[in-house]
């Protein structure tokens, strides 16, 4: 025999003992529960842990917490907008992204222009430096195949440039991250963000 006996006072004949697919199964399921049960458990200890991870430490939601198993609720119309991940649109806050050209030729150096405008259209020339720079920007390949972080600079005018060269064709996204300055003195940090070809 191969090391598995029948069991005689069983009618049926059938062995008590579980094959080894069946019990590598059992070991799988069991593992995954114990899986999620210590993540709910680690989250339910962590309680502002998801909206850091939602908005960012600078969020409007890092300072927002519930008891444990309060349901969703609204606190006002900018509810989404504070829960929105940035770089999605090229306007957001008050601000928008204005490329000034949008389209390299792959593998060849070009360079990047824009300006970031307020609501009247002026291009904004004061901003805040966060990790010691104005301004940064993401350029990101929409296939993850590809990422730069640039650091331009800005001209009196407003209007920022960095070289860049696309090492591939494709779909390009630019993100502008930043931290503007009103002239009350007021502070707006927001990404907005651009396709590049």
């Amino acid at each position: 025999m191969d090391g598995v006996s029948a069991v005689p006072d069983r009618p049926d004949g059938v062995s008590a003992v579980p094959d080894r697919a069946t019990l590598r199964l059992a070991l799988v399921v069991a593992g995954l529960v114990l899986a999620v049960l210590v993540g709910f458990g680690l989250g339910r200890l962590n309680n502002g842990g998801v909206a850091v991870a939602v908005g960012g430490a600078d969020s409007a939601l890092a300072d927002h917490a519930h008891a444990p198993g309060l349901g969703a609720h609204s606190h006002g119309a900018d509810q989404a907008a504070a829960a929105e991940a940035g770089g999605l649109a090229v306007s957001r806050d008050g601000y928008t992204l204005i490329p000034l050209a949008a389209e390299f030729t792959a593998g060849r150096a070009g360079e990047l222009r824009f300006q970031i405008r307020d609501g009247q259209r002026r291009a904004v020339t004061r901003f805040a430096v966060v990790h010691d720079k104005p301004m940064h920007v993401i350029v990101v390949r929409r296939d993850l195949t590809g990422y730069q972080h640039l650091h331009p600079t800005m001209a009196a005018d407003g209007t920022w440039s960095v070289p860049l060269t696309l090492p591939q064709p494709g779909i390009w996204r630019a993100y502008a991250d930043f931290t503007a300055l009103a002239d009350d003195g007021r502070q707006t940090a927001t990404t907005l963000g651009v396709d590049l070809v």
